[in-house]
């Protein structure tokens, strides 16, 4: 229990920056954030023990739709120029450079993650890779 309790640790903070950087608010992540965890407790999700870190990611995409994230989606004046970049992407591509390039999954697993297929899950990494 202790190996999960230090997984689920290390993984919240993951899952908050992510929801940060898909919306660019930080009560707008918190509270995604905090939905994810009512929802894989509600539905038990942990006891299956696989790959703890994508339960948490892929939880987030069931509970929260893309047109929720677009409507959430702001502009904090705090932001470097990087950030604001990120923000003006669609989401699907926000979501693939985060989860691949930020988080360190595959592409595969990304797409797993995600609703997107993976074809364009690789496009968006691809895309990244030019600017």
């Amino acid at each position: 229990m202790t190996k999960l309790y230090e997984t689920v640790e290390n993984t919240i903070p993951r899952l908050r920056r992510y929801a940060l950087m898909l919306t660019g608010s930080r009560e707008v992540a918190d509270d995604y954030a905090q939905l994810c965890l009512e929802r894989m407790i509600q539905e038990n999700l942990l006891a299956h023990r696989r790959d703890v870190g994508s339960i948490f990611f892929e939880t987030f995409h069931r509970v929260v739709s893309d047109a929720e994230i677009r409507l959430d989606t702001r502009r904090m004046t705090n932001m470097g120029n990087l950030e604001q970049e990120l923000l003006a992407l669609p989401v699907d591509q926000r979501a693939a450079i985060l989860l691949v390039h930020v988080e360190g999954f595959s592409q595969q697993q990304a797409a797993n993650i995600t609703p997107y297929p993976s074809w364009s899950l690789a496009e968006n990494c691809r895309r990244r890779g030019q600017r």
